[in-house]
């Protein structure tokens, strides 16, 4: 489950694949974001908070990233579909970001989902759960 609330409307959810296969060279990557994604839906929340937790260290790991050394007049694109980045704010002076974002495919999972969405027992006191309940319950 992604969630756009944190950084834009909390009505914008969607279920994506957690491993999708990028449309052009057909290689699989991992499909999740600490910021964005809430919950991997087949999983309980408790199973879903150690996976989720695992695979955002793993993303993060040296031998994955890359540090743009930026100067006067450089560009840097990235394919979204496939990379995670962030802002690092050491460095001097002042920087002018353009940002474009082209409109693309929806995420392809790697392989058809094996479970049904978790429907464990949701309670009233579990905040954890009520986005997913609240979310399969748009349907």
């Amino acid at each position: 489950l992604h969630d756009a609330s944190p950084h834009y409307t909390p009505e914008r959810k969607a279920i994506h694949p957690v491993v999708r296969v990028h449309p052009i060279t057909g290689r699989k990557s991992l499909f999740v974001n600490e910021h964005f994604t809430r919950r991997i839906v087949e999983l309980s929340h408790e199973e879903s908070e150690l996976l989720l937790g695992y695979l955002t260290r793993w993303v993060s790991k040296p031998r994955f990233t890359v540090r743009y050394r930026w100067s006067e007049g450089t560009i840097a694109m990235w394919d979204n579909r496939c990379t995670q980045h962030h802002v690092l704010d050491d460095f001097e002076g002042e920087r002018v970001i353009q940002r474009v974002t082209v409109m693309g495919d929806q995420p392809q999972a790697a392989a058809p989902p094996r479970y049904e969405p978790f429907g464990g027992r949701f309670s009233a006191a579990s905040w954890r759960d009520k986005p997913l309940k609240d979310f399969l319950r748009e349907d």
